[in-house]
């Protein structure tokens, strides 16, 4: 299965909550997230596309990695993702393994469900306000367009496939 998301600035999330409700989202709830991101001892994750992350929600924690994007319209990757119950220990296994702490992006978000579709309306640290629409499927052609529709609705339209990481960082990692 393939990760296809779309990312959406967005000035207030205000109005993007009205236009949810009014279309029949369901809110599902408010989470805060810290990702802690890790660069591969020998290759270069910035250069390959893909990212290997510790995210803590709430008080649980998840390993991510994502693999390299496969599509230039929507942000289209491979991800497979698992909980764990101790993340101090998972950090020492990864820097007894080579991995680096490449950076941290911490962020209030907002998750509903529309669609089949998740809604993720993210306050980021340090960068303001966006929307993250996406869902998983084997086919990402459809799929980019479903996305494409729902931000019609919510009235997004300014994009950007640039990883919050990289936006902290100053690194636009956006291909034309």
């Amino acid at each position: 299965m393939l990760e296809i998301e779309i990312k959406a600035f967005c000035k207030s999330h205000d109005e993007v909550e009205k236009k949810l409700m009014a279309c029949g989202a369901e809110f599902k709830e408010l989470v805060n997230e810290e990702d802690v991101y890790f660069q591969h001892p020998s290759r270069d994750f910035s250069k390959t596309g893909e990212a290997f992350r510790l995210r803590r929600i709430n008080d649980k924690y998840c390993i991510t990695y994502k693999g390299p994007k496969l599509s230039s319209k929507a942000k289209t990757r491979f991800e497979e993702e698992t909980f764990i119950d101790d993340a101090g220990k998972a950090v020492i296994i990864f820097e007894k393994l080579g991995f680096k702490k490449a950076g941290s992006v911490r962020k209030k978000r907002k998750i509903y469900f529309y669609n089949s579709a998740e809604i993720c309306l993210d306050e980021v640290e340090g960068l303001g306000c966006f929307v993250e629409i996406e869902k998983m499927g084997d086919d990402p052609i459809p799929v980019e367009n479903e996305l494409f529709e729902i931000a019609s609705l919510l009235d997004l339209n300014e994009f950007t496939s640039v990883s919050y990481l990289n936006m902290l960082m100053g690194v636009n990692d956006e291909k034309d």
